[in-house]
């Protein structure tokens, strides 16, 4: 039963969750499609990890491992991405990243089960990217080499080999020298081959084979003179493990597999994640704010919470009227007249027996109809349920006696004089003089009069109280419609001399207090409430009521005769007899 209760609660407030999941979802589009197209590059470098053993040449599981994750801790580090970020302020890119860019663009991953960790640059310039990616590398060594001469230089000077430390020293410079040498040669050997591809697509003729052939001789001295250099670093870098080792320590080196690429195409816009995360948080707050609505919202919404604030059941629930007409003023369309095959139509009835129930203890040949302030509908009700008492064989007297903003004789199509005021004040009327018939059999009208600038000492008056007791003796049923009994004391000085009285509560549209009010005004004066009705209830919060409204075909008119124009489902309206309507039970 709680989740139903949760369903009808989101249900209520479906448009506000579905309002904020569009705007939400237009946000999170224009925030991806509205970011700068980002482009991602990579190095990939070889670790060697240091061994416990020397003999041991490969340990992976103890030494790879939690040395890709020292270094991908180091590169998240503020000093090295500060020099990381001087490196670049010296090579004269287009764009110069700061630290928290760095911080932010580089990516470093270990491949599982190898000896490659992977640095991803991505950056909103190819370019920066690439030389993000590669500088990124360039530091790492360096940094790397850097440790481990400190960490050799300490322990030589700790055992006193002086002349061990500048051998390490020396080779460690030849490694540099070595490195730059080569970087040298790979960048000749580049210019070479692309120097080759322009004159072979260039025109042919005896220069250009004559530049090319000499181009290619080139070609493979600087070729020839890479793999030397190759030869000598790789001997210094074994003569440096070498004297390492000798020092009973442990070495740690990097070098670079495959340099950055230039990333040609940005990287495809991530739109679903966002949508998905702007979606849920939509949801979210809309659920939140439904739940928030409904429990902050102290008015009666539902049947249950009238039966359980008023603390006595709910004599009916009367739906939403949709297409009040405008001539007859809003309240006052005389559904049981013009439509009466509606569900409003049909909740009225339940009405009518609820208040047949309501008198089997004790009869009722008086019935106020009132609110606890104004435009909950009470003249709707109020007129309505006359005319289906009327409809089902009852005489009923339909008075209006709300003296300030009288409605029933606009509802009706009556004159508004003489009524109510006149008999009281006036002599020279008589009751059956203003009683004035419609065309429901069985109903009469007392409208309300000429206008009192007094109505409550007029109520109050003993004329008042013998036209009330004259009214009762003159039909089965009298209906007062009253004025609000918390906003003026009109209704509260008919209560007592009435059999019995209904209060309507607006749903949604009253306060709890202000209906727990009403009712206390009615029972202090020595009203007998026989219950309260709840007036213009949606769908969704009918409750117990739902049976009534249920479009199940019971209700529905079907016409057994022929349709002309255009009407009730598209077949154009009935032709009925007159009266018929009158006749609807």
């Amino acid at each position: 039963m709680e989740l139903l209760h949760y369903w009808n609660l989101i249900r209520k407030r479906i448009w506000l969750i579905i309002g904020l999941v569009c705007m939400a979802m237009v946000a999170a589009s224009y925030y991806v499609l509205n970011q700068d197209p980002q482009y991602r590059t990579s190095t990939t470098l070889l670790i060697n990890p240091a061994t416990l053993d020397s003999t041991v040449s490969y340990q992976m599981s103890d030494g790879l491992v939690p040395l890709a994750n020292t270094y991908m801790e180091f590169m998240q580090s503020r000093s090295f991405a500060s020099a990381v970020a001087k490196e670049l302020e010296a090579q004269a890119l287009p764009v110069e990243p700061k630290e928290d860019e760095i911080i932010g663009a580089i990516v470093a991953q270990y491949v599982d089960d190898t000896q490659l960790f992977r640095i991803a640059a991505t950056y909103r310039d190819p370019v920066v990217a690439k030389a993000m990616a590669d500088t990124t590398a360039q530091m790492l060594i360096e940094g790397n080499e850097e440790r481990i001469r400190a960490e050799q230089t300490a322990l030589l000077n700790a055992q006193s080999d002086t002349r061990r430390v500048h051998e390490i020293d020396q080779l460690a410079e030849a490694i540099n020298l070595l490195r730059t040498e080569l970087i040298y040669y790979e960048d000749q050997i580049q210019a070479l081959e692309h120097q080759i591809t322009v004159l072979n697509s260039g025109p042919q003729s005896t220069e250009s084979d004559t530049e090319i052939l000499a181009a290619r001789n080139q070609l493979l001295n600087y070729r020839s003179s890479r793999v030397d250099l190759l030869g000598s670093l790789a001997d210094s870098q074994k003569a440096l493990l070498a004297e390492t080792e000798r020092a009973n320590s442990n070495v740690d080196t990097v070098v670079v597999v495959e340099k950055a690429w230039l990333p040609d195409e940005p990287l495809p816009r991530n739109l679903l994640q966002p949508l998905l995360a702007a979606i849920a948080a939509a949801l979210t707050l809309g659920v939140a704010l439904a739940v928030g609505l409904e429990y902050f919202d102290s008015s009666v919404k539902n049947p249950e919470e009238l039966d359980f604030v008023y603390g006595m059941p709910t004599l009916g629930a009367i739906g939403i009227v949709d297409d009040i007409d405008p001539v007859r003023g809003k309240g006052s369309e005389l559904i049981m007249l013009h439509k009466p095959r509606t569900a409003i139509a049909e909740s009225i009835r339940v009405l009518r027996t609820a208040v047949r129930m309501a008198s089997i203890g004790k009869p009722l040949h008086s019935l106020l109809i009132t609110s606890a302030r104004p435009g909950e509908g009470k003249t709707f009700t109020a007129a309505n349920l006359a005319i289906s008492i009327a409809q089902a064989g009852k005489r009923v007297i339909l008075v209006d006696a709300d003296l300030r903003r009288p409605e029933i004789h606009r509802a009706f199509g009556l004159r508004r004089e003489p009524g109510f005021t006149n008999l009281v004040v006036e002599d020279e009327f008589t009751l059956a003089q203003a009683l004035q018939p419609t065309r429901i059999p069985n109903l009469q009208v007392l409208v309300c009069g000429t206008p009192s600038p007094n109505p409550a000492e007029l109520l109050s008056s003993e004329q008042a109280s013998a036209l009330i007791q004259a009214l009762s003796e003159q039909a089965d049923l009298v209906i007062y419609d009253s004025s609000p009994a918390v906003t003026v004391t009109d209704a509260i000085l008919i209560a007592p001399q009435v059999d019995g009285v209904v209060q309507i509560v607006n749903s949604r549209g009253t306060r709890t207090d202000l209906v727990l009010r009403c009712k206390e005004l009615l029972e202090r004066s020595g009203a007998r409430v026989i219950g309260p009705v709840l007036n213009r209830v949606a769908v969704t919060d009918l409750g117990y009521f739902i049976n009534y409204y249920e479009n199940d075909g019971y209700h529905l008119f079907r016409p057994e005769t022929p349709v002309v124009g255009r009407g009730w489902r598209g077949f154009g309206p009935r032709k009925q007899k007159q009266g018929t309507a009158a006749k609807e039970l």
